[in-house]
């Protein structure tokens, strides 16, 4: 997708706060492959194509990421830092 595109959506208040997200976010569930009920959904990915893919948001304009613990207990927000 091109940057451009991405850079023109506006960026909305995430409730009372002054802090601002693109209405469109990186869910990561397939973070979590190998662990918890999603190694029934996902296989395990690298920490490469992990990293690949948190690059590839913020490199889009994305910055915020979905990291539901439900996804596997503290799996997907774990590989988040080094992506980032």
């Amino acid at each position: 997708m091109n940057q451009n595109k991405l850079e023109s959506i506006p960026k909305r208040k995430l409730g009372k706060t002054d802090i601002e997200i693109t209405p469109i976010g990186q869910g990561v569930m397939q973070f979590a492959g190998g662990h918890g009920f999603m190694k029934m959904v996902y296989p395990a990915l690298s920490d490469q194509e992990s990293n690949a893919i948190v690059k590839s948001a913020l490199d889009n304009g994305i910055n915020w990421f979905d990291t539901a613990e439900a996804y596997a207990r503290y799996e997907t927000w774990s590989n988040l830092p080094e992506g980032v």
